[in-house]
């Protein structure tokens, strides 16, 4: 077995396919090579948790096969409710020296990797960004984009939460699982790494913005943004 800190309690991924040693398995579970019988307890209990399992109202029951849901796989949720849009590292900074007006960080990963809502709250935005600088026609998100002939954040989500901070993902590989109007959760799967838009290569382009404000003006670093809420950017925390 191992086990992680989720929020203030212990969270223990149990394993119960009998023969494989639990630290080979645990290792195949993580690099997605295998899917045993897992069973999530807290604190020696249960966890009051709606899986995809057979059992109670709960979807949990002692023993049952269960999906791991992006939000656990990226690392569960922060006691703030916030959770890492994916697991990977920064690979550009927010405004660096090289890059002014990067008003985020691009976090490299291999496409169809999936990408989660980084806290709940209500999609605003759902649609392809991709114009052709050359002439101002639209390029499309039907294929990759171009680092100097593309601008936009091709395929892309905005999400407005609680406290008026807007999350935005871009580049993803096709119409994102979300529309506008729609509520996610946190960890809720949006979309998948792509390549459209304003890119030179597979990654997740992630925003912060404070105040409502969308633009330029109201974007934030999101390492520190989301190191302050407890779910740093970059790896498992």
């Amino acid at each position: 077995m191992f086990w992680r800190a989720y929020g203030c309690h212990v969270i223990t991924l149990e394993i119960m396919s009998g023969s494989i040693r639990p630290v080979l398995l645990a290792v195949l579970v993580l690099l997605g090579l295998t899917a045993p019988q897992l069973r999530l307890v807290s604190d020696g209990a249960p966890l009051d948790w709606s899986g995809t399992g057979t059992g109670g109202s709960d979807g949990l029951s002692p023993g049952a096969p269960l999906y791991v849901p992006p939000a656990i796989a990226h690392g569960g949720d922060s006691a703030q409710g916030w959770t890492q849009p994916l697991d990977a590292p920064v690979v550009s900074g927010f405004r660096t020296f090289e890059r002014p007006g990067h008003d985020g960080v691009d976090l490299a990963a291999s496409r169809y990797t999936p990408i989660v809502a980084a806290a709940s709250g209500t999609v605003i935005s759902s649609y392809c960004d991709a114009i052709d600088v050359r002439d101002g026609s639209a390029w499309g998100c039907y294929r990759d984009g171009d680092p100097n002939l593309t601008s936009g954040c091709g395929w892309h989500v905005d999400i407005i939460h609680s406290g008026q901070e807007i999350t935005r993902y871009c580049h993803m590989v096709s119409q994102p699982l979300v529309s506008v109007g729609d509520f996610v959760s946190t960890g809720q799967e949006l979309g998948q790494v792509g390549s459209t838009g304003n890119s030179s290569g597979p990654h997740l382009h992630f925003e912060v913005h404070v105040n409502g404000d969308p633009g330029s003006g109201g974007a934030v670093d999101p390492e520190t943004w989301m190191s302050d809420r407890g779910a740093p950017l970059g790896g498992w925390w």
